[in-house]
């Protein structure tokens, strides 16, 4: 997703590519370029080679504590007639070059919308990256919304089934060296974590709370991470991976056997547009549908996400009949509505 030139550019990537070789078990990673600044970012490849291309070194959610498939372990599709290339033999031949375009690991884009007023949005799902038996749902949504001026906000919606234990994990600009502060009173909390993660500190709450990762340089992306019964926040300290030293990691962490992690980022520098965030409480939604309030100054949007084009979701005066939608209303009056993958969308 993106918008803007030169220093006002929003880039926002959303990962989903399988583990063919050189590759991080990285499914569903978000990365975004925003002030400027690459501010929350992708690890390195030289060096501590377990820890960068670990999947708790990612911005992305961890089942059971362990990586995603990396292409040794991955289930791989069996050649046939059909993958011979007359006359290429050796190395780069798919029947001879082990572990190249036969992984199964590769995850599908369910949706791209980037032609709604003053919204976009994607979806990917990337179930395949962990084992059948344990992971049967793994689908990450992100939508970018216009919040004035050259500024935007991302709601950011991941959805997981099956393990037990499931670790939401968010890095800032690991090039550089930065802050983060929470709401959230913190204590130390003993062990490690993923193996390359210590100086635990945590909290526990079932409340909306924030975080927020501060560069030197004073650019800064505020994430709002909404109410959820039985959260662990950590943050923990670990390699920087693309500079020396540690850095700060924080890890959300859910012990259920499926988990919705509802978030807002808003990057900024100065004050931040975004008031406040909340989640509504629809009359009636299909499972895992979300709706998602957020208050700007003069200026109320919502966001409908549902599993599929068959979902719905409907309350507090709006219907989706639909993957998404989206509803901005301005002095009191409906201003927009968009929906992508959608039957209906009132309000």
């Amino acid at each position: 997703l993106g918008r803007g030139r030169g220093t006002d550019q929003v880039q926002a990537h959303l990962h989903f590519s399988g583990t063919d070789g050189h590759e991080h078990c990285d499914s569903l990673n978000f990365f975004l370029w925003a002030k400027n600044k690459e501010l929350l970012s992708e690890t390195e490849y030289q060096g501590n080679r377990a820890w960068q291309s670990s999947t708790a070194g990612h911005n992305t959610v961890v089942a059971d504590e362990q990586d995603q498939y990396s292409r040794g372990r991955a289930p791989k599709r069996k050649f046939s007639e059909i993958d011979e290339v007359p006359g290429v033999e050796g190395f780069w031949c798919a029947r001879t070059h082990i572990n190249h375009g036969d992984v199964l690991t590769d995850g599908m884009l369910r949706l791209f919308a980037t032609d709604g007023p003053g919204v976009q949005v994607v979806e990917a799902d990337g179930h395949r990256a962990y084992p059948a038996d344990r992971v049967t749902l793994y689908r990450r949504t992100l939508a970018m919304v216009e919040s004035g001026g050259e500024d935007v906000y991302f709601v950011d919606l991941f959805r997981v089934r099956g393990g037990k234990v499931h670790d939401w994990m968010l890095h800032g600009p690991l090039q550089d060296e930065y802050a983060v502060k929470t709401s959230l009173e913190l204590q130390p909390r003993a062990g490690k974590l993923h193996t390359w993660l210590e100086q635990l500190r945590s909290a526990r709450t079932d409340a909306t709370w924030q975080a927020e990762f501060v560069a030197t340089t004073g650019e800064t992306l505020r994430t709002t991470m909404l109410t959820a019964p039985g959260t662990e926040v950590i943050l923990a300290q670990g390699p920087a991976m693309r500079r020396e030293g540690m850095q700060t990691f924080l890890d959300v962490r859910r012990e259920e056997p499926e988990s919705v992690f509802v978030a807002v980022h808003e990057p900024y520098v100065g004050q931040p547009r975004v008031r406040s965030v909340k989640l509504l409480a629809p009359e009636r939604a299909s499972e895992m549908a979300v709706a998602v309030q957020v208050e700007l100054e003069g200026r109320t949007d919502t966001i409908l996400s549902t599993l599929d084009e068959a979902g719905e979701v409907a309350g507090n005066g709006m219907a989706l009949r639909g993957r998404f939608g989206y509803v901005s209303t301005a002095s009191g009056a409906t201003q927009t509505l968009y929906m992508a993958d959608a039957r209906s969308l009132k309000a």
